[in-house]
């Protein structure tokens, strides 16, 4: 009788046992169940979100690497046409800076030249005729506006034109000066007419042969900005 009760009561006590036991995992064990599925899953999400970044980054690399080779390409494109041009400006540069230097050279003779044909203080050989005086000086002037208006002609189409015409204007003015020296006779009883109409002539000549130098200055001025300006990158990359 006491071995079945106690028996009956060790059983009774695994029964209780098992219940508690069975409550628990009731309880507990969905829930466990439920958290281990999410950290599957978070883990499963960190994954795919890892592989995503991934290939994002991929692309991202070489669409960089597209850039800057396009980018690269682009510089070099630049870089070639600012040789070029660079190249085409300073041959016309050169060109122009020759033919501008040779007009000045010219120039300074040939308002000599005609200054010097009735000179407000002329100092003349006694033992020289007047006739042949006046030859000489005209010879010169001759020369000299020669050699300027062929520079100015021939080289015409290489630089501006309001220089051009300026030149053209001082020979003009100069061979109305040699006119006037040639075909005058100097007058002692006329004396201040003669000198005043040479005075008013050198004035002019001065006057131009000035505004050609200027206007040549003034060109290489330009040139020289447009270097600097040709030198700076202006296109947007």
């Amino acid at each position: 009788m006491n071995w079945l009760s106690l028996d009956g009561l060790n059983t009774f006590l695994i029964l209780i046992v098992s219940a508690s036991l069975f409550g628990c995992f009731k309880i507990y064990m969905p829930a466990y169940l439920t958290e281990k599925a999410k950290n599957l899953a978070s883990k499963e999400d960190l994954n795919k979100l890892t592989r995503i970044v991934e290939k994002v980054r991929s692309a991202y690399a070489v669409e960089l690497e597209r850039v800057r080779a396009d980018h690269a390409r682009e510089l070099e494109e630049i870089r070639s046409l600012m040789v070029a041009d660079l190249h085409v400006y300073q041959t016309r540069y050169n060109r122009e800076f020759d033919i501008l230097t040779e007009l000045a050279e010219k120039l300074i003779p040939l308002r000599n030249a005609a200054l010097a044909l009735r000179p407000a203080l002329d100092f003349t050989n006694s033992d020289e005729p007047e006739e042949e005086r006046k030859k000489n000086r005209l010879d010169d002037w001759a020369k000299a506006a020669d050699a300027f208006r062929n520079v100015a002609e021939f080289r015409r189409p290489f630089y501006p034109e309001e220089i051009y015409n300026l030149c053209i204007e001082l020979v003009k003015k100069t061979r109305s000066e040699a006119i006037s020296y040639g075909v005058t006779k100097y007058n002692p009883q006329k004396d201040e007419e003669y000198w005043e109409q040479a005075e008013k002539n050198g004035d002019e000549i001065a006057e131009l042969a000035n505004q050609v130098l200027d206007g040549i200055r003034s060109r290489a001025q330009s040139w020289e900005k447009l270097r600097m300006d040709s030198v700076t990158p202006t296109r947007s990359l």
